[in-house]
C-alpha cells in the first residue's frame, strides 16, 4: 500500500525516524525494507501506551495537515511517500494515521 511519512532530515540530509529508532538507529534510507521494532511505547501528552509501529497517513494531504501539529523551528521535516505493509488503524491518535510493520521510503 502506498501511505506518506513525516521524516526528520539531518544536517546532511539524511532521513531520520521523528521519534523511535529501528534496531537502535533512527537513520532510514530509501528503497531499504525495515521491520518496525515491535515494543509497548507510550504518545508523549496523553500517556497512551500501544505497541509500536511506523506512523503513516494515507494521502499526502493527510499528512501535510498532520505536519502542521509539529514544532518545526529546530529541526527540518519532510514528507516523504513510501511503500507499507501490515498496516493497522492507531486508534487512538486524533488524526487518521496508521501503523505499519514493514516500511520502505521510495525516495530520497
Amino acid at each position: 500500500m502506498k501511505a506518506f511519512r513525516i521524516v526528520e532530515l539531518d544536517a546532511s540530509g539524511r532521513m531520520k525516524t521523528l521519534f523511535h529508532g529501528i534496531q537502535g538507529s533512527r537513520l532510514i534510507e530509501a528503497g531499504k525494507w525495515y521491520t518496525a521494532d515491535e515494543k509497548q511505547v507510550t504518545d508523549g501528552s496523553s500517556k497512551t501506551s500501544y505497541i509500536s509501529g511506523f506512523n503513516v497517513l494515507k494521502s499526502r494531504e493527510e499528512c501535510e495537515a498532520y505536519l502542521e501539529r509539529f514544532d518545526q523551528s529546530k529541526r527540518t521535516l519532510a514528507i516523504v511517500p513510501c511503500e507499507v505493509r501490515e498496516v493497522r488503524p492507531k486508534s487512538h491518535s486524533k488524526s487518521n494515521v496508521f501503523l505499519a510493520r514493514k516500511l520502505k521510503v521510495l525516495v530520497g
